[in-house]
């Protein structure tokens, strides 16, 4: 049997103007959002403008589960249960992100630092020197040619004896600071996976 085409669009309809009205509800209250990563980033003194636009990112989609999942019938407002969905969200991303930073003292990898500092060997020991330049070799092919890119940069691997800053590697690629130090850590945790503890000590 042919399915009733005058059902199927009302159901389409409805579908539609259920998305339209979901919309609506978000866009009314991304104020929410917007306050709540302000007050965070002050709390957390996270600050940039960039950082800041990560906890909105981040407080976005509860916000839009708050308006998909939420029950008028149990007698709670709205904006009570997505402020705590939303709160809860921002928080476990501040969270990760301290973890990421106190796990890798701040913008820079200090085992990272170690293995690049380290392949300025003495003549006489070219035998260590080898391997650690093996290592570095075999931990770059690990990642994607923006992380090397963005890595050799970082670390000074690229004839950049000191490495270079972070505003100087957005500015070549085209991309925020911020973005560029979101590739620094998760290309460090990347190499992480496959470096051995023991072989950079």
């Amino acid at each position: 049997n042919r399915p009733d085409e005058a059902l199927v669009e009302r159901i389409e309809s409805d579908l539609r103007e259920a998305v339209r009205v979901r919309n609506r509800i978000v866009q009314c209250n991304l104020r929410l959002v917007v306050a709540l990563s302000k007050k965070l980033s002050v709390a957390k003194q996270v600050g940039a403008l960039d950082q800041m636009s990560e906890l909105i990112s981040e407080g976005t989609l509860p916000l839009i589960r708050s308006v998909e999942l939420f029950d008028v019938s149990l007698g709670n407002r709205f904006s009570t249960y997505a402020t705590w969905a939303v709160r809860n969200q921002m928080f476990r991303f501040l969270k990760r992100r301290d973890s990421r930073i106190d796990c890798f003292g701040g913008e820079d990898d200090l085992w990272m630092n170690r293995l690049v500092d380290d392949r300025a060997y003495p003549e006489h020991d070219e035998r260590r020197a080898a391997q650690r330049e093996q290592l570095v070799r075999r931990l770059m092919s690990q990642l994607s040619e923006r992380e090397r890119v963005v890595i050799a940069s970082r670390f000074g691997l690229d004839g950049h004896p000191q490495g270079q800053s972070l505003n100087d590697i957005a500015q070549q690629l085209g991309l925020s600071k911020e973005r560029i130090r979101q590739i620094v850590i998760a290309s460090l945790e990347k190499l992480h996976e496959v470096a051995n503890v023991s072989e950079i000590e």
